[in-house]
């Protein structure tokens, strides 16, 4: 745990107040992006008509994905990095052998969904189409 906390802090991590080890980390943000928009509830509910397979849960979009096996899911992570990288903006991400649980929110913007978020899942959905079953 020590190792997790020091690599964390090293990331712009902290220590939150949660008590299960996964939960530990949450990430710290000064400000917002100039160029993400937070939507309100009718803008999500209408962008999530063109994500089929995200839900929307406290904050984040989400969706797990079932690749062919586990060396393809790891691909599928390694593949969607670099979208996220591309604009800035970086997942939660969860593997178990072959599925792939991404949980997407803008902690920038008080964990509220943002443009980044819609564009993000959007980007992810299309790089899985190489990947999922």
């Amino acid at each position: 745990m020590l190792l997790v906390m020091l690599i964390g802090s090293c990331m712009g991590w902290a220590q939150s107040t949660r008590t299960s080890a996964e939960d530990s980390l949450v990430p710290v943000y000064d400000r917002m992006s100039p160029t993400r928009v937070i939507l309100d509830a009718t803008q999500v509910q209408r962008a999530m008509v063109d994500l089929p397979g995200w839900t929307l849960e406290d904050g984040h979009i989400k969706k797990t994905f079932e690749c062919r096996g586990f060396g393809e899911a790891i691909a599928f992570i390694v593949a969607f990095s670099y979208a996220c990288e591309r604009i800035d903006h970086h997942p939660e991400i969860r593997n178990i052998y072959h599925r792939v649980a991404i949980s997407i929110t803008s902690y920038d913007a008080g964990a509220k969904i943002s443009t980044h978020d819609i564009e993000l899942a959007k980007q992810i959905d299309a790089i899985a189409v190489a990947f999922v079953k």
